[in-house]
């Protein structure tokens, strides 16, 4: 899915910059050759891990500056949570604020200026195992502006979508047309406190 937004924003002209982290050598993708692709393979230390995507951020900002439109593809939020958190030297307490900074740094990147480029975030989240990776998760979903849940039960009952778009923000009205954004409000009234899988079958409907 990631590499086809990849292809997708380099077909349309926007400058891509795609981080994949910690990923087994095998999983490298050929991606086109506009693409500014870094790759980091589960054998990298944190540190380099991170600055792997402190490079990309600044690179994003420089080109919006020159009035560029960019592309700024993760994979994935997790691992970039880990990299910071291997990655700090203070104490437990301390080392949790500053990952939460950091992150929010990192989903505050994603911008559209006056006269000038964009920045469009797109990054991928796997499923929270642990108990800090739920309460980072958590915090990711109150700041993203739009969410979409993979469901492997439509899947594996080869349904027409695959995907749920699960909320937007208040801004709804910037990222979507009129007629998408009533259906979205109507989906999002039908499945108001249904788990993800129930929800995944009633956007099946629509």
């Amino acid at each position: 899915i990631l590499k086809a937004f990849a292809e997708e924003f380099d077909k349309n002209k926007i400058h891509t910059i795609f981080i994949a982290l910690d990923k087994r050598p095998e999983e490298h993708l050929n991606l086109p050759s506009d693409v500014d692709y870094g790759f980091s393979s589960f054998d990298m230390v944190p540190f380099r891990q991170m600055y792997l995507i402190e490079l990309a951020v600044a690179q994003a900002k420089r080109m919006c500056e020159m009035g560029k439109d960019v592309a700024l593809i993760i994979d994935d939020l997790i691992s970039v949570m880990k990299a910071y958190e291997y990655s700090t030297q203070k104490n437990n307490s301390e080392a949790e604020i500053n990952i939460m900074i950091e992150i929010k740094k990192l989903l505050a990147v994603g911008r559209n200026t006056e006269n000038g480029g964009s920045i469009t975030l797109v990054a991928t989240m796997c499923d929270a195992k642990t108990e800090k990776d739920k309460k980072y998760s958590e915090m990711f979903d109150k700041l993203c502006n739009t969410h979409i849940y993979l469901s492997r039960k439509l899947e594996n009952l080869d349904s027409k979508y695959c995907v749920t778009p699960q909320s937007v923000t208040d801004n709804a009205y910037q990222l979507l047309d009129k007629g998408n954004l009533k259906l979205m409000q109507k989906f999002q009234e039908r499945t108001e406190e249904k788990s993800i899988n129930d929800a995944a079958e009633i956007y099946n409907e629509f």
